[in-house]
Parts: C-alpha cells; structure tokens; sequence
C-alpha cells in the first residue's frame, strides 16, 4: 500500500499520522520504500532530500538499503 504524506504546511495532522503508520510497519518487519526527494524531478536532475528519512531512521533503528530509479524522466 501507500502512505500519503503531506508537508508539514499542508496538513500536520496527516504529516504526523504518516510517520506513525511509517514506525509501525517498520516495527512489523515491513519494508518501507521511500523517495526522499518529496517530489518529481523537472529537469532529471536529484532535488535536494527532505529530513524525514532522519526522523524515521531515529523513531524506528532499522537497515537502510539505498537505491536509485534512474531513467524514468522524460
């Protein structure tokens, strides 16, 4: 499934709940993809990272594999 997470301007309540949801499945044993980016590039070029995947990374210690999907734009 997906969790939607909006900014933290946009909606807090949901900005908050996202990284409950993101905790318990990590807690779980799930796997959780996540784009750090926050959103699609317009160029093709890496937009800077948001800082939550620092936030889930202290809230639930788990491995982080780190990939890259390269190719999709345009």
């Amino acid at each position: 499934g997906t969790i939607p997470i909006a900014g933290r301007n946009e909606d807090m309540q949901i900005y908050e709940q996202s990284f409950k949801r993101i905790a318990q499945y990590l807690a779980e044993g799930e796997l959780v993809c996540i784009f750090p980016e926050g959103k699609l590039t317009t160029d093709g070029e890496i937009n800077g990272f948001k800082n939550g995947m620092s936030r889930i990374i202290e809230q639930t210690p788990v491995p982080v594999i780190p990939l890259a999907l390269q190719g999709l734009w345009g």
